[in-house]
């Protein structure tokens, strides 16, 4: 097993996912972050893709604002949903669970 979170989010949410990756890493939860997991030169979308399945837990951080917006978040939530079977969009709203 990798790391205990992959954290999946939308840009719009950076400020505020900055602030949770600093307080897991601070009480020792192992994360998978892009702004400080991601080296240079790496190929982002192939890394991604190894490090989901690797992960314990995928917390995901939505909002209307990240549904509408077209990112490689979304390409993120179709494959944690392929992978596991247990992901679904089940809600009223259409906004994944």
């Amino acid at each position: 097993m990798g790391q205990d979170v992959f954290i999946s989010y939308s840009r719009i949410h950076l400020p505020f996912v900055e602030r949770l990756n600093a307080f897991l890493t601070d009480i020792g939860v192992t994360t998978w972050f892009d702004r400080k997991s991601l080296l240079p030169g790496q190929k982002w979308e192939d890394v991604i893709d190894d490090e989901i399945p690797r992960s314990r837990t995928f917390p995901t951080f939505l909002s209307k604002a990240a549904m509408d917006k077209k990112a490689f978040f979304h390409v993120e939530q179709r494959e944690r949903k392929i992978g596991t079977g247990w992901f679904s969009n089940g809600s009223a709203s259409g906004m994944w669970l």
